[in-house]
């Protein structure tokens, strides 16, 4: 089975585009745009979700690692990467404690989104025996 991604990204126009990539990559992809959208997912949604691709700073003052909290309250299994237009540098002045290697700086291409993805959840994923 193809993994689950949880997609949390307030602009409409950066989603559409990641939905398209993460989909035509063969992953199931689930979609919001704010936090009362990724708790329903996260409530409702009755197979696994290996991932949730969240942007830091959502609208109305949420932030990715707030709605992520939420959600690892019902999954706490539950792999992150993080979205920003922000350098980590700049993020760790903003307040966020994000380690570079857990963030996906925007502008991103489809290659460099579906690279880390794989990298993020290879992580989660335990190796076969050979």
């Amino acid at each position: 089975m193809n993994p689950t991604i949880l997609v949390l990204e307030d602009e409409a126009l950066v989603r559409k585009a990641v939905l398209h990539y993460l989909r035509a990559a063969g992953y199931h992809v689930l979609s919001a745009s704010d936090r009362e959208g990724a708790l329903a997912w996260s409530e409702r949604h009755a197979g696994p979700i290996d991932l949730v691709l969240a942007d830091l700073s959502l609208s109305r003052g949420t932030t990715g690692p707030e709605v992520v909290q939420q959600i690892r309250s019902v999954r706490p299994e539950i792999s992150v990467l993080y979205m920003s237009a922000y350098p980590p540098a700049m993020l760790a002045r903003r307040g966020f404690d994000v380690a570079s290697d857990g963030t996906l700086e925007k502008p991103f291409s489809k290659e460099t989104l579906l690279t880390r993805i794989a990298l993020e959840l290879n992580k989660t994923r335990p190796t076969e025996p050979a």
